[in-house]
This record gives C-alpha cells, structure tokens and sequence, in this order.
C-alpha cells in the first residue's frame, strides 16, 4: 500500500513540476506580446494629453486675442504679435509652442469694427449685427515616430505627419468690438 501512495505522490510531483515549466513559459510569452503594447498605449495616452494641453493654451491665445478687440484699440498685426508672444515668447513658463508654426496665415484675425450704440443713436432700434469679431488659431501638433512606423505597418489614414489643431474664440457682444475703442 505504502509503494501504490508513493507512486501516485511521485506521478503528481512530477506533473507539476513540468505544468510549472509550460505556465511560467507561456506567462514569459505572453508578457512579450503585452509588454510592447502596454508601453505604445501609454505613449498614446502621454500624446493625446499633449494635444489637449496644446488645445487648451490655443484657446487661452483666442480668448486673448478677442479680449484685446474687445478692450483695446490694437489693429490686427499688433494683436496677432501679442498672440504670439503669449504662445511663444520668452516671459512664458512652462511650456511653448514653436514660433515657427504661426506665420500669419495660421493666426487669423477677423475685427469688424461698428460705431457704438446708444438709446440715442439712430441705429439703436435696428437688428443687432451678428457678424462678430473672431479670432482663429491653427497650429500643426507633429506625429510621434511610433504612429508613423505603425501608419507603414497598418496603412490607411494612420500615416499622417502632423495633426491640425484649431482654436475660436469671438466676442459675444453682438456689436463685435467696444465701441469706445473704435469709431
């Protein structure tokens, strides 16, 4: 009875020994499948948090840009530069954009300027003009190196060098600019 136990204790000895073998194996190769793909959705997710911080300072130059239509008397070269210079200029902490990628055609500026209304006025009674002031920014945010290699491998709309990001702001006054600033 004593060598039937054995030979059974043996039998599975054995056998889990060699099952331990093929599981941590099998755990080995699955962890270099999943390990490379842990590490490009976490660098997705580093870049995608990246756009929207970028999208957010846009935002922040629109709303200034509509500000000073708003409350000053600057023209617009003078407005797109203080745009500039919020995005990218020296006195800024923290992170910049490239001053290469505005030129002035990715910073558009639209400042319709109207007399100011009163009670008074003869236009007062009139349809408010909708056409307000605006300001656009556009600014193209480069691909990662690991997109593009997986564009090549996959196809398709993945092979994109550059992501256009684009802000908009205008002024909600219904005028479309102060107008004490603007005759």
């Amino acid at each position: 009875m004593r060598s039937w136990c054995r030979a059974i204790l043996w039998k599975f000895s054995t056998d889990m020994k060699n099952n331990s073998r093929n599981i941590n194996g099998q755990a080995m190769a699955e962890n270099l499948l999943l390990i490379p793909l842990l590490i490009i959705v976490i660098m997705m997710l580093f870049w995608f948090a990246r756009m929207v911080i970028t999208r957010q300072q846009l935002l922040s130059a629109a709303r200034l840009g509509t500000d000073l239509i708003l409350y000053s008397g600057l023209n617009q070269d003078q407005i797109r530069q203080e745009i500039r210079d919020y995005l990218c200029g020296n006195d800024v902490e923290g992170r910049k954009l490239d001053s290469s990628k505005f030129s002035d055609d990715k910073i558009i500026i639209n400042n319709r300027s109207y007399g100011k209304i009163t009670t008074f006025s003869a236009n007062a009674y009139k349809i408010p003009n909708y056409d307000t002031s605006t300001v656009d920014i556009y600014y193209d945010l480069n691909v990662p190196p690991l997109v593009n290699v997986w564009g090549k491998w996959f196809g398709g709309s993945w092979g994109k060098q550059s992501f256009r990001i684009r802000a908009h702001s205008e002024v909600i006054a219904g005028t479309g600019c102060n107008g004490d600033s603007y005759q």
